[in-house]
């Protein structure tokens, strides 16, 4: 009986192109079993983005399926390299060292605080400290930073990678910040959303940020958790000193401060902005 099969795979493009290249002339065709056999295949594109209708399928099978719904919840990657990479985003996590890992949930907090531009080097390295012993301190090798972030940074699968390095508009291979994974930010993120911040963490936010609305989200979040040193150094950064202090979503109008019995200076603004507290 004639018997015929028919094999379905998926490959990275720049897989598929480093093994169907010929060799350089003189050097050993190390991939020629595998070109003769992707010779063999019909080759169907896949674009990274879906349809309408691949859409509306993968969110009907997104209501049986947890990765698929949190895959598209995800924003710098799509459902495809989501699925592909996601094993491995975790996996990265799980077998980081000490200072890996305190890099990590140092870029993990920060987004959780609400810091939505990319994360400067200076950032996480002054950070991360808030995440170590003082063991792990102690026997830090010297380039413990550099080796940490190269290993971070490493792409997973043609498809993502745990930091990403981005420039600003103008320049190249000069990168500015680095960003998290959209997807360990919301798998991580949820399993430590309880979790103390560390001080140094709050100290890098109020040294390192240079965007504006980041500083208030991050005023906010250490105004929540009572951190009243912290919101108000960052507040300052973000406002003027003459300025009401006030959530993102109020107006900011100007007015007078005053004094109060302890030495404190609070805002003379209406109780719906926040007080300034000990300048």
């Amino acid at each position: 009986m004639d018997r015929r099969a028919v094999v379905i795979a998926t490959l990275w493009s720049d897989r598929y192109a480093a093994y169907t290249q010929l060799p350089e002339s003189g050097r050993p065709d190390s991939h020629a079993e595998a070109r003769e056999l992707l010779g063999l295949a019909e080759v169907v594109h896949l674009d990274a983005d879906l349809s309408q209708d691949e859409e509306e399928r993968a969110r009907t099978a997104a209501q049986g399926d947890a990765r698929i719904k949190l895959a598209l919840e995800c924003s710098d990657y799509g459902l495809f390299q989501v699925i592909a990479a996601a094993p491995q985003l975790i996996d990265r996590w799980r077998g980081a060292d000490a200072y890996a890992a305190a890099i990590l949930m140092a870029a993990v907090d920060a987004v959780r605080l609400g810091v939505r531009s990319p994360l400067s080097a200076d950032l996480l390295r002054e950070a991360a400290l808030g995440y170590c012993d003082a063991r792990q301190r102690g026997t830090a090798p010297g380039n413990w930073f550099e080796a940490s972030l190269a290993y971070l940074t490493q792409e997973l699968h043609g498809a993502a990678a745990v930091l990403t390095p981005v420039a600003p508009p103008g320049t190249m291979g000069r990168p500015a910040g680095y960003e998290l994974a959209d997807y360990l930010q919301q798998h991580l993120g949820t399993r430590h959303r309880t979790a103390k911040v560390p001080a140094a963490t709050w100290r890098a936010l109020v040294s390192h940020l240079s965007d504006h609305n980041d500083r208030e989200r991050a005023a906010q979040a250490a105004f929540n958790r009572l951190l009243y040193d912290y919101a108000r150094d960052l507040l300052l950064q973000a406002t003027n000193i003459g300025d009401c202090v006030h959530g993102p979503s109020t107006r900011r109008p100007t007015g007078r401060a005053r004094v109060d019995g302890a030495g404190s200076r609070r805002s003379a603004c209406p109780r719906r902005h926040w007080p300034l507290i000990r300048v």
